[in-house]
């Protein structure tokens, strides 16, 4: 990302020193009065970007997203220009294309992330396999037992007596998930590459159920799963919709954004955000060297338990740093988790 400013060059000397000292205005080019009140950080961010250029590497290296909210606000308020689509553009239109490009920069579920890393880090667990299920399982919701639900009961429960799922195939026999495909697919439990969380609050699974059903009825070959009695849907990641592409997943994310407003969300950690909220997150599963597939999470919280093993972690802050430069190395953006190309690639079984 390149940028431009659109700051006045006639700032005075003791504008910028109270600026340097943690407060200031900052005037747009064609106006008189102070138009932004800034703050410490925001003066240090604005100093090192006064000429036309890359972002400085403290803001790229900004693991804790500290300068990226100012950041996004300074273009959005059109105080900076970035470089985008073979031009600069500043406004909320640039605003809403870095999130096309690069999602949500600031999102409940990379705070999710970054917490569960943090929190494992401070503990002191005998097995690797211990701290994998730790982090898998984070932001589970605590349990209610005034949510539990008989076991002959839970599907009238699930599917509003059965109405809005009459017309998807479905499998019930898993222990752990209630499986449906469309009505054209004959395997219920075939598994896609691509795919979507949705994750609300326990109380609004039949209502998800019923709008994740009504998005993919258009689409061929789709299918999805919902967590089995009250554990399944305690879990964040309590329901899952699988795609043949990041197109049609994404479409379908629109179209269950725009439905489900006003919906509480849980959160999936180590997902790719779609909202900023983690009602919807997606992933990609990859292929090990044997070319079984194996989830994107499971990859993903394998790699955090990798770092949490090297013997120089000691700090909390230290292993999400280091978490963070493991997962920029293996393709994956430490800001988004969405996978580049090169990650892509390196997956495609053999």
């Amino acid at each position: 990302m390149t940028y431009e400013h659109e700051i006045a060059s006639t700032v005075s000397e003791n504008e910028k020193r109270r600026l340097l000292d943690g407060y200031g205005y900052v005037f747009h080019q064609n106006q008189e009065s102070p138009a932004l009140e800034i703050d410490k950080n925001c003066a240090l961010l604005l100093f090192s970007m006064m000429e036309p250029g890359p972002l400085p590497s403290f803001i790229r290296n900004d693991y804790d997203l500290l300068f990226w909210p100012i950041l996004m606000d300074l273009i959005s308020g059109s105080y900076l220009s970035v470089f985008l689509d073979s031009d600069f553009v500043t406004g909320p239109p640039a605003t809403k294309r870095i999130q096309e490009l690069y999602g949500p920069l600031h999102s409940q579920v990379q705070e999710l992330s970054e917490l569960a890393i943090k929190r494992a880090a401070l503990m002191k667990l005998a097995t690797p396999e211990a701290y994998f299920n730790y982090l898998y399982a984070y932001n589970t919701c605590p349990a209610n037992p005034y949510e539990k639900i008989a076991p002959e009961e839970e599907w009238n429960y699930l599917t509003e007596g059965g109405k809005s799922l009459e017309k998807w195939n479905s499998h019930t026999d898993s222990p752990a998930w209630y499986y449906f495909a469309h009505p054209d697919q004959k395997n219920v439990v075939e598994r896609k590459t691509h795919k979507l969380y949705i994750s609300p609050k326990p109380k609004y699974v039949p209502l998800i159920l019923r709008e994740t059903a009504n998005a993919l009825q258009a689409i061929k070959g789709s299918s999805f799963k919902v967590g089995k009695d009250l554990n399944g849907r305690l879990r964040p990641d309590k329901c899952v919709a699988y795609f043949t592409c990041e197109d049609t997943l994404l479409q379908t994310a629109e179209k269950l954004f725009n439905n489900l407003q006003g919906v509480e969300a849980q959160g999936v950690p180590f997902t790719v955000a779609y909202d900023s909220d983690g009602l919807l997150s997606w992933g990609r599963d990859v292929y090990p060297e044997q070319g079984e597939q194996q989830s994107w999470r499971q990859w993903m919280v394998n790699k955090v338990v990798e770092t949490l093993g090297d013997e120089n972690v000691r700090s909390p802050a230290t292993a999400y740093t280091k978490t963070c430069n493991a997962f920029e190395r293996s393709g994956i953006d430490p800001l988004t988790f969405k996978p580049n190309a090169t990650w892509i690639q390196a997956q495609q079984p053999q």
